[in-house]
């Protein structure tokens, strides 16, 4: 994982969260954010805007937020930092278009809109950005899976180099981000014995074990729209398998790391 000395705080943008009381946000978010809030590695200026289907406000955000950090938060909440935080968050139900209240809202030129809903959320959600003007200055980030199969993946793309350039598109799949996960590219090619051992003569096959220790609880929509084979097999267990049998990459950088990925894919 990258040390917080190795981190820079970002340019002021706001950050505005779609699916803001769901269970990626609670899980995840929140707590991210909070812990880089207390690090002090939030922008100096931005607010992060919630919003979702539901009557949620600016105070019942608050206190899903702490609820959520409270539960998931690794460092436990400290009284003095969550009040700072909480001093950023803003609520915009979504029960009606949220487009018009968001550019409302949002003061600063810059955004990043993280799209922690349901595949068939996505598309509605990128034309309200741009029937808002909000398109302009906002950079998109989408939790997997990606569409539920080839052609709404490639419908979706589509969809989303129509809102803003590629650079400013961000495709996430959280595995990544898990450390024995990120320490699995040095495990195997900064060892140079591990690494001649390697290979088919040696290795008889690899099984990827999935070992969670939560079930579906509140993820029922999401399961009943994506299921469980698109949730984890597609994107979660391919990414680990290519990790675990691409050849050495050129370089570390993103687009040498997926081209090797892609041969994995190919190969199978």
């Amino acid at each position: 994982m990258v040390p917080p000395e190795a981190l820079r705080i970002p340019p002021n943008q706001d950050l505005v969260v779609f699916g803001a009381s769901g269970d990626l946000a609670r899980r995840k978010l929140l707590p991210a954010l909070y812990e880089l809030s207390r690090q002090g590695l939030l922008p100096r200026r931005g607010e992060v805007v919630g919003t979702a289907n539901d009557g949620l406000d600016d105070a019942g955000f608050r206190q899903l937020a702490h609820d959520a950090i409270t539960e998931f938060g690794r460092t436990g909440i400290d009284d003095r930092a969550f009040a700072d935080f909480a001093q950023r968050l803003r609520y915009i139900p979504a029960i009606n278009d949220p487009g018009p209240t968001l550019a409302r809202t949002l003061r600063l030129p810059h955004r990043i809109v993280y799209l922690a809903v349901p595949p068939s959320s996505f598309e509605p959600i990128l034309q309200e950005l741009k029937e808002a003007g909000l398109a302009k200055g906002s950079s998109i980030i989408i939790e997997k899976p990606f569409g539920h199969d080839l052609a709404s993946a490639q419908l979706l793309n589509r969809a989303l180099q129509r809102t803003v350039p590629e650079e400013r598109i961000y495709r996430i799949d959280h595995y990544l981000g898990k450390e024995t996960v990120q320490n699995l590219l040095v495990f195997r090619f900064g060892n140079t014995l591990i690494e001649r051992m390697w290979n088919r003569e040696v290795v008889s096959h690899v099984q990827l074990t999935v070992a969670e220790d939560i079930g579906v609880e509140s993820r029922g929509h999401l399961y009943e729209e994506t299921g469980a084979l698109r949730d984890i097999m597609q994107n979660h267990l391919f990414q680990l398998l290519a990790l675990t049998c691409m050849s050495p990459p050129s370089s570390f950088d993103p687009e040498a790391l997926r081209d090797e990925k892609v041969k994995v894919f190919q190969s199978i």
